[in-house]
């Protein structure tokens, strides 16, 4: 019965599942140009000349930088 759920790939109550999260991070960092995660450094909005690009890249980041707030079990699960 077990080997069966394991060929057929279906989920059932109470199963612990594990999703990778490389992907959200990844997307993350480009769009808010902050890394979270990260070990030794603390979750620190980058200052506009850090960011590099062209100035309309720049701007974009700024203003999503306003805007961005993370849920806080969100970063619980980075740290």
């Amino acid at each position: 019965s077990n080997n069966e759920l394991v060929r057929t790939q279906t989920l059932v109550k109470s199963a612990i599942i594990q999703v990778d999260a490389t992907p959200f991070k990844q997307w993350y960092q480009k769009h808010y140009n902050v890394e979270l995660g990260a070990k030794n450094a603390p979750e620190v909005a980058p200052k506009p000349e850090e960011i590099q690009g062209s100035n309309h890249v720049k701007r974009k980041i700024k203003e999503r930088l306003q805007k961005r707030k993370l849920d806080a079990h969100l970063a619980e699960q980075f740290a």
